[in-house]
């Protein structure tokens, strides 16, 4: 109604009738309610309402409201955009259908388990996952679910955004650094070369120089004698001791308390006691042997971290050396090639050249390493170098 100044106001109105015996009416009732702050609070309520609504049908990310079996109550614009669903298809569906993840069980028992006992673990905490198109396309999608009581009932509303965008470009990331830290190892290689081409420069003119020498005196019919020239090669040879060159090699790692988690054992056999090779050269093999397993037991469960050095005589009388750590051991995609420069278990952080140096050092001594699994687990380096019986 409409009062005299103007005002509008909601009245609600109901009236009664009284009647007498021979049933005309004697006299009325009625009560009149002003409801003007009710239905002003329902108006407010609409435009919130339809306020809301439009905020979150553009909102970017697809808005799911489930109740407690898992189905589908509400299904934003954005949902449709992202999921190939009409609202009107989606709604009565089970969230499974759209969702089933890689924790599909935990979902369905989050949902058993969440009215009866209002356990929250997954509420409010965003996880990533997979989602599947109306077109049964996979795609990834980060999830985060909240809840709400509507009417008295409680449902949970999921907000999911597609991620695929953001993972294709972390993956061309990932390749650009891959390829950077291939162009810098290049470049390292290079540096190196030249540093190396500059030292041998003038070692190799005087090599050089030596030899048309010892052509000239060959010609000339000088010479020296065999029992002379045997004893200056027997000269040249450095013998060194088995035992003191391994345990020197594992000091230079663990000095200063350094991977004091590790067990370090030896099984050194008396009759692999001296070898004929360069000392430093051999430390250099061993050390870098070690820091391998040391570095894959940091990545290993934690237990009993042990890494086993051992000497021994082999069949071909040479000194055959192993170190076998009892850790993850080598992938599967580096045993074949991992004496290839270039060719690092470690990512980004390895240059992929320590073994291959590794082997050339080996090499150079007649000697020959090589790299398995271990049966019992753990990766395990052999190599061999000459022996030298003193007796």
């Amino acid at each position: 109604m409409r009062l005299p100044n103007g005002t509008q106001r909601f009245l609600e109105g109901s009236a009664r009738c009284f009647y007498d015996q021979a049933g005309a009416m004697v006299r009325t009732t009625g009560i009149t309610l002003d409801i003007t702050r009710h239905e002003e609070r329902e108006a407010a309520l609409r435009v919130r309402e339809a306020q809301l609504r439009s905020i979150l049908e553009t909102v970017p990310d697809a808005m799911i409201v489930i109740d407690e079996a898992g189905a589908i109550r509400s299904f934003s614009a954005a949902a449709e955009l992202i999921f190939g669903y009409s609202a009107a298809e989606a709604i009565g569906l089970n969230v499974q259908t759209l969702i089933p993840g890689e924790r599909e069980a935990w979902q369905q028992g989050y949902l058993r388990r969440y009215p009866a006992s209002g356990d929250r673990r997954g509420v409010g905490h965003g996880r990533l996952t997979t989602a599947r198109r109306a077109d049964g396309s996979s795609f990834p999608v980060e999830l985060h679910v909240g809840e709400a009581l509507v009417d008295g009932e409680r449902v949970l509303t999921g907000f999911v955004r597609d991620i695929s965008e953001r993972i294709a470009a972390e993956e061309r990331l990932s390749l650009v650094r891959r390829e950077l830290m291939q162009v810098i190892r290049l470049n390292a290689v290079g540096e190196m070369a030249a540093a190396l081409a500059h030292e041998l420069n003038q070692p190799l003119a005087a090599i050089a120089n030596f030899v048309t020498t010892a052509e000239l005196l060959l010609d000339s019919g000088a010479g020296m004698d065999g029992d002379r020239l045997k004893a200056t090669l027997i000269s040249a040879m450095r013998i060194e001791p088995v035992e003191a060159t391994l345990r020197e090699a594992v000091t230079l790692l663990t000095s200063g308390g350094q991977h004091a988690d590790i067990e370090l054992s030896f099984g050194l056999s008396p009759d692999a006691d001296f070898m004929l090779a360069d000392r430093i050269q051999v430390q250099q093999v061993v050390v870098n042997l070690l820091r391998n397993a040391f570095e894959a037991l940091a990545t290993s469960p934690d237990g009993a971290r042990g890494v086993l050095i051992e000497a021994r005589l082999n069949k071909a009388a040479l000194v055959e050396i192993s170190i076998c750590d009892n850790g993850p051991g080598l992938p599967d995609a580096i045993l074949s090639r991992m004496f290839t420069p270039f060719t690092s278990s470690k990512g980004e952080g390895g240059m992929g050249f320590g073994l291959s140096i590794c082997r050339r050092i080996v090499e150079a001594h007649g000697g020959e390493l090589v790299g398995f699994n271990a049966p019992g687990g753990g990766a395990c380096f052999r190599f061999t170098v000459p022996h030298v019986c003193l007796e």
